[in-house]
């Protein structure tokens, strides 16, 4: 019954939109024991690992169906005061530019914004009623790519202006 309700969920995750739950983070006393329980609940699996350094520990990712979902850790300098606890991250399109909405808007950033590992900017909030929450913004590689492109493109133009002017040069 397990593995076909396991397959059923595995076939169903989907890219995040703008606005969705793009990642889901576990602080806990002992990642490992919380990893063994949820793989066997929800069919999870161990993705990629991340030595966080010295004082940081391992950050174990999770997912399923090639889907990574989130990442569990245990904080080096013990438990936050509201003990283990899950915290979902809301995608959007520049965490920097909504910490100070959020700001003007009465939340309270407790961390960040900051860079994580391939790019993304993170920061988390705590709202007016005093509800955490947390954001999750990609790294900006599509602005980029089209300048890249833009810059690839007038390179090829201009080549092959030159190439033409030549070449009506050598008939005329």
């Amino acid at each position: 019954m397990f593995a076909v309700t396991a397959q059923t969920q595995r076939s169903r995750y989907k890219d995040p939109q703008l606005g969705d739950f793009s990642w889901h983070e576990l602080v806990t006393t002992n990642w490992q024991t919380a990893f063994d329980f949820y793989s066997k609940l929800f069919g999870w699996e161990k993705m990629a690992a991340m030595d966080m350094g010295a004082d940081g520990g391992i950050y174990q990712m999770f997912g399923a169906g090639g889907h990574m979902l989130g990442g569990m850790f245990t904080p080096p300098g013990g438990l936050p005061p509201s003990g283990p606890n899950w915290l979902p991250y809301i995608l959007v399109r520049d965490a920097k530019r909504l910490a100070d909405v959020a700001r003007e808007l009465g939340a309270m950033i407790a961390h960040g914004p900051s860079e994580v590992p391939g790019g993304g900017w993170i920061f988390t909030g705590v709202d007016r009623q005093g509800a955490l929450f947390a954001v999750h913004s990609k790294k900006r590689v599509a602005a980029a790519a089209t300048k890249n492109t833009k810059n690839t493109k007038n390179t090829k133009n201009t080549k092959n202006t030159k190439k033409a002017k030549s070449t009506q040069k050598r008939t005329a």
